[in-house]
């Protein structure tokens, strides 16, 4: 553990040092034309952190029955006729786990999230949930060094790799029911209390401390013996394929101190990796460990229910916005990228990629979304932020992939990709846009324009064609310019291609990297396809 510390405050001031050279950097990519310099637009409006539902200071705070204290006294009840002293003596109650409050900055959080065995909520798990469904945001401006408050429950073993937090409560939670993926239960490591059932235990603190949740099930917690497994499914509208699963979500449904997680597949089903005898509350975030959507939502509350809880969101709310970029971003991180380099990736030395979905428009009109690393300072900022929410689904899927391929890029070579062209840089994402969008949506084109987002990694790889483009930039200005040519290059990959611009900055230098790489027998018509994309 000492080590770990050391090697943590290493990270620490490594990450600092990078961080305050980055800040020289003004590079930011976008996907259309224009750069977004104003960033005080986007934090008009969302001034609060998280939803008003977070802040528990107003909320009446429950008597934990999970405490250890209150264990002993259901205990006393059941066993010894209400001597504590006894109870303490022949029960076998001892602290389980740790109910326990963070507050920290952003470079703490992130090395908290760093293990995802922990977790943590925005709020205490000693209140009472609303009933209803409910939406959390965490648009705070980039750059911020606000102070975040977490609340976990964690092992009593567990070494935590930051020495900021505070211990409100020692817990025994024994009826942590946990199952395989084949649904077979797994055995509690928290051992037994002596000589009373788990079920009659818990029952009975849950009736001294008042919480017997009669008003949602409808009956005494003593009569409920039923278990139940939490899932469901979570899907959205999409423009394009109709009902979409938000692939990769993780859903968390908790009781008390207790979560149980599940994923969202492909088709939009999920099931969690455990059971509960009583209602529970189910919550996701629109985050996983490589990358967090920011903006005006970061999740969603479910109810407190039992049984499955099923949502769909439709197009044009918010939920459906985020649901769009978190599925392009799932897909960037964790699935099939035709053996491209990932993103920038969380870990020790390295911070969480952070994307800012703005429910509105760019305010100069232009820009559907950016790239900058520099807004990466201390892991705080969101170095992607998106636009335009109302667009097709498959247009925001590729917005997300466009700007997702630049943070790949920096990450593989951020020297040339910090000063090199404007057409190699916007090129090659467009064609990440183009290759990975397809996948998903078979029919998708990107707008291509000469002399700066061309097409030309598209030329490289698809079957020989006649091209024509009507647009052109040069020096930030598009023009209407209509031009042909006879693409007769073929069959280069993605992988050779991403290659080939690793230790390049310039429009020839990649092309000739290409041609003497490669011994693809249309090569000798690259200089026809790169000339054409940079011709007016």
């Amino acid at each position: 553990m000492r080590k770990q510390k050391k090697q943590l405050k290493l990270r620490q001031l490594f990450i600092f040092i990078l961080s305050v050279g980055s800040l020289a950097l003004q590079i930011s990519c976008k996907d259309e034309l224009a750069e977004v310099q104003n960033e005080e637009v986007f934090k008009e409006g969302m001034n609060n952190s998280f939803a008003a539902r977070t802040d528990s200071g107003e909320q009446a705070i429950l008597e934990n029955p999970y405490a250890v204290k209150n264990m002993i006294r259901a205990y006393a009840d059941l066993a010894t006729n209400g001597d504590i002293s006894r109870a303490e003596a022949i029960s076998g109650i001892k602290t389980s786990h740790l109910y326990v409050e963070f507050n920290v900055d952003q470079e703490k959080l992130d090395l908290l999230r760093a293990d995802s065995t922990l977790v943590m909520y925005p709020y205490r798990l000693d209140i009472q949930i609303s009933d209803k469904e409910d939406s959390r945001n965490n648009s705070d401006s980039d750059f911020s060094d606000k102070i975040q408050t977490y609340y976990a429950s964690i092992p009593v073993s567990y070494e935590l790799p930051i020495t900021e937090y505070k211990v409100l409560e020692e817990l025994y939670i024994p009826d942590e029911e946990k199952v395989d993926q084949n649904g077979k239960e797994i055995q509690s490591s928290v051992p037994e209390p002596n000589g009373v059932s788990v079920d009659d235990l818990v029952a009975k603190s849950l009736e001294l401390t008042g919480n017997t949740d009669d008003a949602i099930s409808g009956a005494p917690v003593a009569a409920r013996s039923g278990k139940w497994r939490p899932g469901g499914r979570i899907t959205m509208q999409d423009t394009e394929l109709g009902t979409v699963g938000v692939e990769g979500l993780k859903i968390q449904a908790r009781r008390w101190f207790t979560t149980h997680n599940g994923f969202v597949d492909s088709n939009g089903y999920y099931q969690c990796d455990g059971t509960f005898r009583n209602p529970a509350n189910y919550s996701f975030d629109f985050e996983r460990y490589e990358f967090e959507i920011r903006g005006s939502i970061s999740g969603v509350d479910g109810p407190k229910m039992e049984g499955n809880w099923n949502q769909h969101y439709q197009r044009n709310s918010k939920q459906n916005y985020h649901s769009n970029i978190f599925r392009a971003a799932f897909h960037y991180a964790y699935k099939n990228i035709l053996n491209l380099r990932r993103p920038p990736q969380n870990g020790f030395w390295r911070t969480q990629l952070k994307i800012q979905a703005n429910y509105f428009n760019d305010p100069t009109g232009t820009s559907n979304g950016n790239h900058n690393p520099a807004r990466r300072f201390l892991g705080m900022g969101s170095a992607i932020h998106m636009y335009a929410p109302t667009r097709p689904s498959d247009g925001l899927y590729g917005t997300t992939i466009h700007e997702m391929a630049h943070a790949s890029h920096w990450n593989m070579d951020k020297n040339n990709y910090n000063n090199g062209d404007k057409i190699v840089l916007e090129s090659w994402a467009r064609g990440v846009q183009w290759a990975l969008t397809r996948t998903v949506y078979p029919n998708y084109e990107p707008q291509y324009i000469r002399g700066s987002y061309t097409g030309a990694v598209q030329d490289l790889i698809d079957g020989m064609k006649i091209v024509q483009n009507g647009l052109f930039e040069s020096n930030g200005n598009l023009e209407t310019a209509n031009a042909a040519y006879s693409d007769q290059v073929a069959n280069y990959n993605m992988r050779q291609i991403e290659d080939a611009l690793n230790g390049n900055r310039t429009w020839s230098g990649w092309r000739n990297k290409i041609f003497n790489s490669y011994n693809n027998l249309t090569k000798n018509n690259l200089n026809a396809t790169f000339q054409y994309w940079q011709t007016r």
